[in-house]
């Protein structure tokens, strides 16, 4: 049921009040933006919906919803919870942000925060293997620091890197009080 009010509770002058009939948790009122002239399944198109996630009245979720990809169904994409959280790609997030990776194997299955002056990807969180870690760090639009959870090709391929200090004198500076001992496993050189 659709009503467009002049005056209501909300002391908005002019609004547009949705309400559904089923007081039920899990439920609510949707608005629906449709891309097509089908009729076919309140489909082919974005929902946004008010989600009753509490028996009691204050409750309610906000999601948002898109046709997918294959254009089979409408799936929820961004989710704000009553608490204030946020959840993209989840209806349950666990955090005030949480991103539910879409792949566990690709560095852009999760999140990517791009260079201001062009579309150029300064870093990457993502997963690399079930419940793995991946980070990424890129200049100019070139990987240059990479650290895996499982140790897979961890690297920093630029710069020099400084333990105990931060004006590293060669490509790695262990800096040490003099009596903490330092071992090395492994040190490789090249010329």
């Amino acid at each position: 049921k659709v009503t467009i009010r002049e005056a209501g509770n909300s002391g908005t002058p002019n609004h547009i009040f949705c309400m559904l009939s089923s007081a039920a948790v899990g439920h609510g009122a949707s608005i629906f933006l449709k891309t097509s002239t089908s009729n076919t399944n309140n489909r082919y198109g974005a929902r946004i919906r008010a989600i009753r996630n509490d028996n009691n009245n204050a409750a309610a979720d906000l999601a948002f919803s898109l046709e997918n990809t294959g254009a089979t169904a409408v799936a929820e994409v961004v989710r704000f919870t009553s608490d204030g959280s946020v959840g993209i790609g989840t209806t349950a997030p666990s955090s005030p942000l949480t991103i539910k990776s879409s792949s566990t194997s690709s560095a852009d299955s999760a999140l990517s925060i791009q260079g201001n002056s062009n579309t150029n990807i300064i870093a990457r969180i993502a997963e690399k293997s079930t419940d793995g870690a991946r980070f990424h760090m890129y200049d100019g639009g070139v990987e240059k620091i990479a650290f895996y959870t499982d140790g897979t090709d961890n690297h920093i391929s630029a710069g020099s890197v400084g333990i105990g200090t931060t004006a590293p004198q060669g490509r790695l500076d262990i800096n040490t009080e003099a009596a903490e001992a330092v071992s090395y496993t492994h040190l490789r050189a090249h010329e």
